[in-house]
């Protein structure tokens, strides 16, 4: 009968300090060592090929993103801005049909 063996791998991620330290008391507060939480994501993020939650900007950045898009729209009515074809985006960022 043979047994198999698990290899582990280390991951070395650079984290600001207090981002660390906040998990790191979340993390004892359930219980749970912080390598087993990062497992847990890891394994998550593997098998259902996502994160499980969602990313998304602060609202003043995203108020900054849409107030430029609105100064795009206006200078590209006004001409002021060079269009492209589909095609040359997507060949620019290398996708596909």
């Amino acid at each position: 009968m043979t047994t198999a063996v698990s290899t582990k791998d280390q991951v070395i991620v650079r984290v600001p300090h207090d981002i660390k330290k906040r998990a790191e008391e979340a993390c004892k507060e359930m219980g749970l060592p912080m390598s087993s939480a990062l497992v847990g994501f890891l394994r998550f993020v593997g098998d259902e090929k996502r994160i499980p939650f969602e990313f998304a900007a602060p609202a003043e950045t995203r108020d900054e993103y849409f107030r430029s898009l609105r100064q795009d729209s206006a200078d590209y009515r006004a001409g002021k801005l060079e269009t492209v074809s589909l095609d040359e985006m997507k060949a620019f960022y290398g996708m596909e049909d």
